[in-house]
């Protein structure tokens, strides 16, 4: 089973770590969490037209309602499914 809940790394955002907590009162083991990064899909043509191209000290700001919510800075990679990073 894959439980997704968030971990305990960015508080702010939400993650409290609380699932962990809920697995294990459910009696499920847990593996020990290790930093990944995810992808995220793009059917926009321009988007894989820019494939391989990668960018440094990218800033990306999520935001709801119009208020910022979240902003983290890092390297972005454009691929052949959307961006990575």
């Amino acid at each position: 089973m894959l439980v997704a809940t968030g971990g305990v790394s960015y508080p702010t955002t939400g993650s409290t770590g609380d699932g962990y907590r809920l697995a294990r009162q459910a009696g499920h083991t847990l593996v020990e969490p290790v930093p990944s990064l995810v992808s995220l899909v793009s059917h926009d043509p321009d988007c894989k037209k820019m494939m391989g191209l990668a960018l440094k000290n990218v800033t990306l700001t999520l935001f709801e309602d119009g208020k910022d919510i979240f902003e983290e800075q890092g390297e972005m990679l454009f691929t052949h499914f959307g961006i990575s990073g």
